[in-house]
């Protein structure tokens, strides 16, 4: 539909209105299916008028009839000059290394605090040593009071992170029962003249009461250290990694890890908890794995190098809509959204575009995931390459408002009924909409074998002003 009137610059306010494409095409030896589709206001429509005909619809052969829609055959439409080809590195698994600790027995030791009765809180009351002669560590005989309180400032600046089911032990005056662990921790429990205190519950009853007015240290044995004693063991899903190592490696929920001796498949990480533990200055992020180890690695402190694989990133990519690419060939291709993958490229069916690019990093290296309108229909290997085609001759969307597929030797009709009316702008333009009429482009193309005549017929209606 064209808006350019000539000399008398009459405003087109005309509606047409799609109603059904017919198609019929004579059979072929080997058949292939041919694919009809509308491009709604190509954006590779020519710039100057020179480069199209447009034929009016006002004569005798044509019906006769008044309408200001127009048409113009495809080949006499120069649709941006011939068309040119580059192509882009298929990149393989994207992988990494960082190291998976372990630990040997960690202790450290903490200091039981005592409250006189004159400052004791009202309240909580179980707060033992404030209604208990002023005794750190209270043989009390109810077992709601398995408590010792240490300042927040000590819990927080503890070199080894403390954490439910360390072991107690090793008072030095009054004594816990062996095999005493924190069972719960309350941090900032209570206050007391200005100082948080953090509650530390127990599950045994403590053996012996220390002397009243004395704070009284004792020793903590990590579990989370006994826990990790090795790295990866075939009992349990998790590692502990730096968290340095997380960050700088880029490692993320999904990627998968592995070890080529004691997790010798690939386990997905399912869940990352940062800071988990720390000690010795460093903090470690617990990795939750799909899968335990298949083997024990040696006890003591140390590490284990695990092979961290980006996610979707393979040596080859099947039956799926994404490839990723190195970053240089990528970039060089200029390939971007909707730029078609060459005809002469058969891992994917004919007519496939990129819709969507996104980035991966992986330590110091970067790709890209580029997402097709199709899935391939053959194995892309990496190092390999896809072909991306530029220019056409053809239309390109735009807007792909119908696309179909008919055999040889059928005849087919589409419903158009449902799309919206075609109209033009409020002032005329050479181009397309917005910038003139909307333009319905049809393309015709085979997928393969022997090429066929197809003849086609579009009805519309026009609504005029």
């Amino acid at each position: 539909m064209v808006g350019d009137l000539g000399e008398r610059e009459l405003l087109n306010r005309a509606q047409l209105l799609l109603q059904q494409l017919s198609v019929t095409s004579d059979t072929v030896t080997g058949g292939g299916a041919i694919v009809i589709e509308g491009i709604l206001n190509p954006s590779n429509y020519p710039n100057d008028p020179a480069n199209i005909s447009w034929n009016g619809l006002q004569a005798a052969a044509a019906g006769g009839q008044p309408s200001f829609a127009q048409i113009a055959l495809g080949g006499s439409v120069s649709w941006g000059g011939g068309s040119s080809t580059s192509t882009a590195t298929i990149q393989g698994a994207l992988t990494t290394t960082v190291n998976a600790t372990s630990f040997n027995a960690t202790t450290q030791t903490l200091t039981a605090r005592f409250w006189s009765t004159s400052v004791a809180p009202n309240s909580p009351w179980q707060s033992r040593g404030s209604f208990s002669n002023n005794i750190a560590i209270d043989n009390f005989s109810d077992d709601s009071k398995r408590e010792v309180f240490i300042t927040t400032a000590d819990f927080d600046a503890a070199a080894t992170t403390i954490a439910v089911g360390d072991e107690l032990s090793g008072a030095s005056s009054g004594a816990f029962r062996a095999n005493t662990n924190i069972s719960q921790i309350q941090r900032n429990y209570v206050t007391v003249l200005g100082t948080n205190y953090t509650r530390l519950v127990i599950d045994e009853d403590i053996q012996t009461s220390s002397s009243s007015g004395i704070n009284v240290t004792f020793t903590v044995t990590s579990s989370i250290a006994a826990d990790f004693n090795a790295a990866i063991r075939n009992n349990r899903s998790t590692i502990l990694v730096p968290d340095s190592a997380v960050t700088s490696s880029g490692l993320r929920t999904n990627d998968t890890v592995s070890n080529a001796s004691f997790m010798t498949s690939a386990r997905t990480v399912n869940s990352i908890d940062t800071a988990y533990f720390k000690t010795g200055g460093v903090t470690y992020s617990r990795l939750n794995l799909s899968g335990n180890g298949s083997g024990n690695s040696p006890n003591g402190a140390g590490t284990q190098s695990m092979t961290v694989t980006a996610f979707q990133t393979a040596a080859s990519y099947s039956g799926v809509n994404y490839i990723f690419f190195t970053s240089a060939t990528w970039e060089a291709s200029g390939a971007t959204v909707s730029t078609r993958v060459a005809t002469s490229d058969t891992k994917f069916p004919a007519g496939t575009t990129v819709t969507g690019i996104t980035t991966r990093s992986l330590s110091t290296t970067t790709v890209y995931r580029v997402t097709f309108s199709q899935s391939l229909v053959s194995t892309a290997s990496a190092a390999g390459t896809v072909t991306f085609q530029f220019g056409a001759s053809y239309a390109l969307p735009g807007e792909q408002v119908f696309s179909f597929i008919s055999n040889p030797g059928d005849t087919d009709v589409l419903d158009l009924t449902e799309l919206k009316e075609l109209g033009t702008t409020a002032i005329g333009g050479r181009g397309t909409f917005p910038n003139g009429p909307d333009t319905l482009a049809i393309n015709v193309y085979k997928v393969s074998g022997t090429a066929t005549n197809v003849n086609l017929i579009l009805r519309w209606g026009e609504a005029q002003a």
